[in-house]
């Protein structure tokens, strides 16, 4: 838009051509007193066909400045609109980015959690074995059960923040596509 805006600003500094042209045909009728015509004359006048035709040229030699001065604002709209587009593409990208980073750590903390509850379990199970051998007291079981069950929040945690950032992902890239993409990429840390 803002090109075409510099076109037609930058068209003062070309001739401008007007070409008319207009037919009409009129026929009318003249009224007058008794007595004053002659015999067998009409009492109309016509039909006249009239023709016209013009041909105008116009070039402006002097204004003053006021074209340039147009043209130089609209070319100076037209760099800003560029300027707009690269802006905005500079920062789609730059979402995709950080949102494909974010959703690569969350991912990460995925596996971290997952291997937390897995440690943190079979902490547990040797804490069991251990107070069954009368080695540790009770106490030291219940710490690490809470061990586990924090673990297990992470876990869940880490899992809703995959989907969080997967969406985030989808819609930093505008397309429903892409989430079940990278959903077949790694469906088993989801």
């Amino acid at each position: 838009a803002a090109r075409a805006v510099v076109g037609s600003v930058n068209s003062a500094y070309y001739p401008r051509v007007d070409l008319n042209a207009g037919y009409s045909r009129w026929e009318r009728h003249i009224f007058l007193p008794d007595g004053v015509g002659q015999p067998g004359m009409t009492s109309s006048v016509g039909p006249t066909d009239d023709w016209l035709a013009s041909l105008n040229l116009r070039f402006t030699l002097f204004d003053s400045g006021q074209r340039r001065a147009e043209l130089l604002a609209a070319m100076a709209q037209e760099s800003a609109a560029r300027n707009q587009i690269k802006e905005v593409r500079l920062d789609i990208a730059l979402n995709v980015h950080r949102t494909y980073y974010s959703f690569l750590a969350a991912q990460e903390a995925l596996m971290i959690a997952e291997k937390n509850v897995a440690r943190a379990t079979n902490h547990l199970n040797m804490a069991k074995e251990k107070k069954a051998a009368g080695v540790i007291p009770d106490a030291e079981v219940t710490r690490v059960q809470v061990e586990v069950a924090n673990d297990k929040l992470a876990l869940v945690r880490a899992k809703g923040m995959v989907r969080t950032t997967l969406g985030q992902l989808n819609a930093a890239m505008r397309s429903e596509e892409h989430t079940s993409e990278l959903s077949h990429e790694s469906p088993s840390r989801m």
